[in-house]
């Protein structure tokens, strides 16, 4: 029973996302919750976008989000798993004003998307990151939804 212990143990060591880099505009501390983390630097790994094998990475606008809005399209991203690193580059970036719970517009393209739909489009699919935080207008800071997503950069891989 203890060497069982000790093997989940490492195995959830060795598969559960550390730390996350973007150089130039951010290193934050990965932690695992049931609600977004309120501390500086660090980001909350979302565990719904982790049963679709995506590394979605929630953090406040105030807070560690505020670097996400510094993140291009071409910049590497790297994710510390365990021992390894994972290497992956923003691939795009997504802007949506909310329009209630459970309804959103792209605000580039007009188009309406239900909270299902959003969430198919930014956490499901292959392996990639998936930063979120909300976008503030005026006094209302959960005004939007931004979404940095970042596709695995094989050219990058460091093994």
């Amino acid at each position: 029973m203890k060497k069982q212990i000790v093997l989940l143990c490492l195995m959830a060591f060795l598969l559960t996302p550390s730390s996350v880099v973007v150089p130039g505009v951010m290193t934050a501390r990965i932690v695992q919750g049931k609600s977004i983390s309120i501390q500086t630097h660090v980001v909350t790994q979302y565990s719904v976008a982790a049963r679709y094998n995506v590394i979605g990475l929630l953090a406040h606008n105030t807070l560690a989000g505020a670097e996400f809005n510094q993140m291009r399209v071409g910049m590497r991203v790297y994710v510390m798993t365990g021992g390894r690193v994972e290497v992956f580059r923003v691939s795009e970036i997504r802007r949506y004003q909310a329009l209630d719970l459970h309804r959103f517009m792209d605000l580039t393209t007009g188009k309406r998307l239900t909270d299902v739909e959003l969430f198919r489009l930014v956490y499901m699919g292959e392996r990639h990151v998936t930063f979120q935080t909300c976008i503030a207008n005026g006094k209302d800071l959960a005004w939007g939804r931004l979404f940095v997503i970042a596709v695995p950069d094989l050219e990058g891989v460091i093994r």
